[in-house]
């Protein structure tokens, strides 16, 4: 879902959006007994967390090699910044791929909520 908040006098235009993404299904496969389209349903949801978990790694390591007031790194050669030699896997899955934006990889401010019912 995508929103837009306008100001008139400022000329400035606020934009959100929303994902929604129902997960239901992702519980260990063993325990289930699924066969056929439900196993292959809840293998392609497994997949898709395991993905996102990769990503939401990969993001923490990026984080992790940005220089901070407290721990400067030594200056990088140009070009060469060691918190671009990170790759965030975004297109291992769709999931990942279609949240990207949500989890920053535009380089804008995001607020990510994930919610689980366990």
């Amino acid at each position: 879902m995508h929103a837009e908040m306008r100001s008139d006098p400022e000329g400035l235009t606020w934009a959100g959006k929303l994902h929604l993404c129902d997960l239901a299904g992702s519980e260990r496969i063993a325990q289930t007994g699924a066969t056929g389209e439900r196993l292959r349903e809840a293998q392609h949801i497994n997949k898709s967390l395991s993905a996102l978990e990769q990503v939401m790694l990969a993001l923490q390591q990026k984080q992790q090699q940005q220089p901070t007031p407290q721990n400067p790194q030594p200056p990088q050669p140009a070009g060469h910044s060691a918190a671009h030699e990170v790759h965030v896997p975004y297109r291992n899955s769709k999931l990942t791929l279609l949240l990207s934006d949500a989890l920053g990889a535009k380089g804008v401010c995001a607020q990510t909520m994930l919610l689980l019912h366990v």
